[in-house]
């Protein structure tokens, strides 16, 4: 109900989303209905934190088990004519290893950058590149506001933090405690025009194109309807028979393998992108960081990154 929605007509589900269905359930953690600090997430909210802490996700058996459930639904209703045919049957649910999530090669990137340029909606156009150039999560850029994007110096930079989400009336969400940071605007960004961008718009959030989804309480939901099906056209997502995930999360894990292939320093690249092992971090190793000589340093770290390869 909460992927597909509680109010579609059952006789409109159509294959291809029972396909992807199948594919998110290979993006939950296990033991996720048990688990306290889990039992209560959103799919999106799982799906995250499973990629973020690196959690052993449901084994191809367990995936095919819970579709059985939903076959079963689904002859049964067609059984009662409640539905004019089983769309459920016939569809597989390979067995193997657990999927995983990959980064993006340099020509699934153009082809992304390619479809959203000129886009209409600026969310279609900014988060992807966002994304890639900072590791920022889906969730998070689509949270940030006008006055988010601040100066130390003269380093630009994403403040990424829980304040009041004037839209909501609600703390803005983080992922992690080390999820709340800033982050220097790389030079690729200002060089597209972001900070332009960010001028031209109205106090507040800068995208509120991206609407709140009443699902799970989150702008990556509604963000995600139009990303997953963009990958679809370009040929990007994974068939249901393949081992590895490709969606907005892989920019995340791409920011990550560039940061090592251009030799950003492990805790500053765990800074920049508020992964987990930072919760380890002491008051003295903690000290200084938000002073406008380590953004600097930030900066100078973040734009060692050479995007030279795609046009963004």
């Amino acid at each position: 109900m909460e992927f597909i929605g509680a109010d579609v007509d059952p006789s409109t589900i159509t294959r291809e989303q029972l396909r992807d269905f199948i594919a998110l359930l290979h993006q939950l953690p296990q033991r996720y209905t048990i688990i306290p600090r889990l039992k209560d997430k959103s799919l999106d909210e799982l799906v995250e934190i499973a990629a973020e802490e690196e959690l052993p996700l449901l084994s191809p058996t367990t995936v095919k088990k819970k579709f059985v459930f939903i076959n079963s639904l689904f002859s049964h209703a067609e059984q009662e004519e409640w539905i004019d045919k089983n769309r459920a049957a016939g569809i597989t649910v390979q067995k193997g290893k657990s999927k995983q999530r990959v980064p993006y090669r340099p020509e699934e990137l153009q082809a992304i950058f390619d479809e959203t340029q000129g886009a209409e909606r600026p969310s279609d156009y900014w988060c992807p590149r966002i994304s890639l150039t900072t590791g920022m999560r889906s969730n998070e850029i689509l949270q940030l506001t006008k006055a988010d994007v601040k100066q130390a110096g003269d380093v630009w930079y994403l403040d990424v933090n829980t304040e009041l989400d004037t839209e909501t009336g609600e703390d803005k969400k983080a992922e992690t405690a080390n999820s709340q940071r800033k982050i220097p605007v790389p030079q690729v960004l200002i060089d597209a025009g972001f900070l332009e961008y960010v001028q031209s718009v109205d106090n507040g959030r800068l995208f509120p194109c991206v609407a709140l989804a009443a699902a799970d309480g989150t702008y990556s939901f509604t963000y995600s309807k139009r990303f997953n099906p963009m990958l679809k056209r370009l040929g990007l997502k994974p068939k249901t028979d393949e081992q590895i995930i490709r969606d907005f999360h892989s920019f995340r894990h791409t920011f990550r393998a560039n940061a090592r292939a251009y030799e950003i320093s492990k805790e500053n690249a765990e800074l920049l992108g508020g992964w987990k092992s930072q919760k380890e971090r002491t008051a003295g190793d903690n000290y200084g960081l938000h002073y406008e000589s380590f953004m600097v340093e930030l900066r100078d770290n973040i734009n060692k990154i050479d995007y030279s390869e795609i046009t963004l």
